[in-house]
C-alpha cells in the first residue's frame, strides 16, 4: 500500500513539474522579442533595444539585462527581425540587414541600425528621410539554415544553388548583367576623365566625354534586370525547398 501510495505520489510530481515546464515555456513565447545568441540559444525578451556607442561596441537591453552586440546573431523587436552582418562580414562591427523577405531562405538588406534599433522607428522621429529606410526591393544577404547570414554575392548563390540548374540561369544572367554595368561605368569614367586630361588648358565639353556621359546613363538601366535576375535565382530555391 504504501509502494503504491509512494508511485502515486511520484506521479503526480511529475505531471506537476512537466506542468510548470510547459508554463514556464509557453510564458516565455508570450513575450514579444528575442535575440538569438552565438551559439543559436534563444533568450526572450519584452523589450529589446540596441544602443549605439560612438567608437564602441553596440550593447543591447534586453529588459533589465545587458548583452554586447558581438554575442547577438539575430534580434527581433518592434520594428522587425534583424541579422548582426559582422558575421557576414566578419570585419564590420555594428553593422545589421533587415529581413524583407521570411521562406526557406530569407532574404535580407542593410539598413541604418539607429533608425531600427530602438522601441519605435527612428526613436519616434515622424521625419525620418527615405534614405533612412529599407526598400524591400533589393535584397544583399541571405539566410537558409536560420543562423548564418551570407552575403548574396555570385560566390556564395553559384554554391547554394548548384542543385538547381534554373536558378543557376537566373544567377547568371544576374552575373552578365553586372559585369555590363561595371564595364559602362569604368568606360564612362574613362572617357570623361581622359576628355579633361586632353582638353586641361580649355576644359571644354567634348564629344567624348560626351559618350562618356551616355555610357554612364546606360549603366543605370541595368539596375532592373540585374535584381530581378537575382530575385529569380533564389525564388526558384524558395519554390522547391
Amino acid at each position: 500500500m504504501n509502494l503504491h501510495r509512494t508511485i502515486h505520489v511520484a506521479l503526480a510530481l511529475f505531471t506537476l513539474l512537466l506542468g510548470a515546464q510547459d508554463l514556464s515555456a509557453q510564458l516565455n513565447q508570450r513575450k514579444a522579442h528575442h535575440v538569438m545568441h552565438t551559439n543559436g540559444e534563444l533568450e526572450y525578451a519584452n523589450s529589446v533595444v540596441y544602443e549605439h556607442r560612438i567608437m564602441r561596441e553596440g550593447m543591447f537591453h534586453l529588459d533589465s539585462s545587458v548583452i554586447r552586440s558581438q554575442e547577438i546573431r539575430f534580434f527581433k523587436n518592434n520594428n522587425g527581425y534583424f541579422a548582426n552582418l559582422e558575421y557576414a562580414y566578419e570585419s564590420r562591427p555594428n553593422t545589421y540587414a533587415m529581413r524583407i523577405r521570411k521562406g526557406s531562405v530569407d532574404l535580407y538588406e542593410e539598413i541604418d541600425i539607429n533608425v531600427y534599433g530602438g522601441e519605435e522607428l527612428g526613436a519616434g522621429d515622424l521625419n525620418i528621410h527615405p534614405s533612412k529606410l529599407a526598400t524591400g526591393r533589393a535584397f544583399q544577404y541571405y539566410c537558409i539554415d536560420g543562423q548564418h547570414i551570407r552575403k548574396a554575392s555570385y560566390r556564395n548563390l553559384a554554391k547554394d544553388l548548384r542543385a538547381f540548374p534554373e536558378g543557376l540561369e537566373n544567377l547568371r544572367k544576374h552575373r552578365k548583367y553586372q559585369v555590363l554595368q561595371v564595364s559602362l561605368i569604368a568606360a564612362s569614367a574613362s572617357m570623361i576623365v581622359g576628355g579633361l586630361a586632353a582638353n586641361h588648358e580649355d576644359p571644354a565639353f567634348t564629344p567624348v566625354m560626351g559618350l562618356g556621359v551616355v555610357f554612364g546613363g546606360l549603366s543605370l538601366f541595368c539596375n532592373t534586370p540585374k535584381q530581378d535576375y537575382l530575385w529569380n535565382a533564389v525564388e526558384v530555391y524558395r519554390r522547391f525547398r
